[in-house]
């Protein structure tokens, strides 16, 4: 018999390692990349990375959800 919160923390689980997987790749990317342009461009390239995706995110039609969706009774299959 399944649990409520199965779905939910193999979700959470799976995020988890996707982010830190990619952290190997992201600092040999952020390395050649301060090797090739310096300190200051990297920095400067990751804050307007981080400023698109919250532009994005501010963009879309998150921004304006109230409340959070409903969830299902029971599960689904």
């Amino acid at each position: 018999m399944r649990r409520g919160g199965t779905f939910q923390a193999r979700t959470q689980q799976t995020a988890t390692w996707l982010v830190a997987g990619s952290r190997p790749l992201a600092a040999l990317s952020d390395g050649a990349l301060v090797s090739a342009a310096g300190v200051w461009a990297t920095l400067l390239t990751g804050t307007l990375i981080l400023a698109g995706t919250a532009f994005a995110l501010w963009a879309s039609p998150v921004r304006h959800l109230a409340d959070m969706p409903a969830t299902l009774s029971r599960s689904p299959g």
